[in-house]
């Protein structure tokens, strides 16, 4: 019996030993394929469709073009395009879609979305079954899984960028989702980067988010699109729309808020609007 017990462990020892080395493997794989495709060359046509339909592209500094073109070269790398209803899925889609995603992480530091591996793209609006509903549906213009993909209807994701200051942007909308959903579930915190952080990230939102539900009840307008009222998971959503496409406006109304989002995204989206 402790001749058995031996083998066993002995066994398990080697099982954990040789998945620790598999993943080791894996992690080194995936971090020197990144690396690759950090380093490739940018396509001329690519940045053609970001200066004639990106409106943010334009206002960026050398230096944050060249992190927005090295995160979207993993992004776009590592991502797959699949339409739904018959769309055929361009390149032109790929990179807006792509510059709107990688402009919410314009860090080299911050993964690009490792999770993540599929974007569902249909041409207009789709319903959905809602669960323990009898069969009851619902018309979506975007949805974020946890580890899971992101489903995006195109006319949306095309007024989004279209219109960048009527703070409606349903891409900017689901990937500040994948964000949030990046530390397990949406709660309308995303991983930050100091422990300390996350109390003043707390205080800061709670308000503008208390102050969104009390003026959706009576309906009233505000800053924020009244959507951002259902939960905390889905003002982070709304305020992340606000602060690129209203700045002024957001900071006029709830300056700690915009502040404290202007450090969490890393840039200042007030050039955008000039």
């Amino acid at each position: 019996m402790f001749v058995r017990s031996i083998g066993l462990e002995f066994s398990f020892i080697l099982g954990f030993g040789f998945l620790f080395v598999v993943l080791a493997v894996w992690s080194i794989f995936i971090r020197s394929r990144r690396s690759m495709l950090r380093a490739k060359r940018f396509p001329k046509v690519w940045v053609s469709i970001l200066e004639k339909d990106f409106r943010p592209y334009r206002a960026l500094s050398f230096n944050q073009r060249r992190i927005l073109h090295s995160q979207m070269n993993v992004f776009l790398g590592e991502k797959a395009f699949i339409g739904k209803n018959g769309l055929n899925v361009t390149v032109r889609m790929k990179v807006l879609i792509a510059a709107h995603a990688c402009l919410l992480v314009l860090d080299e530091s911050k993964p690009c979305y490792p999770s993540l591996s599929t974007i569902y793209i249909y041409p207009t609006s789709f319903t959905e079954r809602v669960p323990h509903q009898n069969r009851k549906r619902i018309i979506r213009l975007g949805e974020s899984w946890h580890r899971g993909p992101v489903v995006l209807a195109w006319d949306s994701v095309s007024n989004g960028f279209k219109n960048f200051r009527d703070g409606k942007n349903v891409t900017f909308h689901e990937f500040a989702h994948q964000l949030d959903q990046g530390e397990g579930h949406a709660d309308g915190t995303p991983e930050l980067r100091k422990i300390g952080a996350y109390q003043e990230w707390g205080r800061v939102l709670s308000r503008p988010y208390l102050k969104l539900r009390r003026r959706a009840e009576r309906g009233k307008k505000s800053v924020f699109d009244h959507y951002g009222a259902e939960n905390e998971a889905e003002f982070f959503a709304v305020a992340t729309e606000t602060f690129f496409e209203k700045p002024r406006q957001l900071r006029r109304s709830y300056p700690e808020l915009y502040e404290v989002l202007r450090n969490y995204y890393g840039l200042d989206p007030i050039i955008f609007s000039d």
